[in-house]
């Protein structure tokens, strides 16, 4: 396999007049709200709940527009999390940063973690989430030996987004629906001949976990460049 890892350091501010409204579904996407209410609750000196999204962490690999998703989050980007909140009580020394518990439940057959916000106090919640993308080329294609072999694309985003917390469970979203970039790296590869449908093989073979110190040197400046957003945002947006 070859591999070769590049890091996109642009801070993505969130697209706020790109807003599609669907009448038939009654849904709205990727609106931006105004992120006045984080501001307001970090004003109050009120707790802050973080937590990871872990369904949105798991790996997902596209191919010939097929996805699906590996069965376990990336073991190495835990430490991303503990940094974010290590991060996040530096940057807001007078706010509390709390993260809620969480319990497995089954739910047809899958396990899901629900976390309890009703004690965490906090009438804001900060969703963490490390995304990782694996697309497959189309085609395979030949190397200068005649061999096959089909190209990979591995994306990894940690994004954080931001939520209401309506007593036990979790409200609207504020700011952005899509959420504020925190680090992100693009790397691409090769397998030989052909690459394995399958998410929990090609984890394996690209390796994300690799990528977590490139990530991390990354959060602390754009951490630093959402708060100021945050703080920055006006009520009568």
């Amino acid at each position: 396999m070859n591999a070769n890892t590049q890091v996109t350091s642009r801070f993505k501010q969130p697209a706020k007049l790109l807003c599609f409204v669907s009448f038939l579904v009654a849904t709205t996407y990727n609106c931006a709200t105004s992120l006045y209410p984080v501001k307001a609750s970090i004003e109050k000196k009120e707790p802050v709940a973080v937590f990871i999204n872990l369904v949105e962490s798991k790996p997902v690999l596209n191919s010939r527009g097929q996805m699906s998703s590996a069965s376990k989050t990336i073991v190495e980007f835990d430490e991303l999390f503990t940094q974010f909140k290590q991060l996040a009580a530096k940057e807001l020394p007078s706010v509390k940063i709390v993260e809620p518990k969480s319990t497995p439940q089954d739910i047809l057959g899958t396990t899901v973690y629900m976390y309890d916000f009703g004690k965490t106090g906090a009438k804001i919640g900060i969703e963490f989430i490390t995304a990782t993308n694996i697309n497959l080329s189309s085609e395979q294609e030949f190397t200068a030996e005649k061999l096959k072999q089909q190209a990979w694309t591995q994306t990894t985003t940690v994004t954080v987004r931001f939520r209401e917390v309506n007593g036990d469970r979790l409200g609207k979203y504020l700011g952005s629906r899509t959420g504020y970039e925190l680090g992100s790296v693009v790397q691409n590869g090769f397998c030989p001949v052909e690459c394995s449908k399958n998410a929990n093989t090609m984890i394996d073979v690209t390796s994300p976990g690799k990528q977590a110190a490139a990530l991390k040197a990354q959060l602390p400046e754009k951490i630093k460049k959402v708060i100021q957003e945050v703080m920055a945002s006006k009520q009568d947006e």
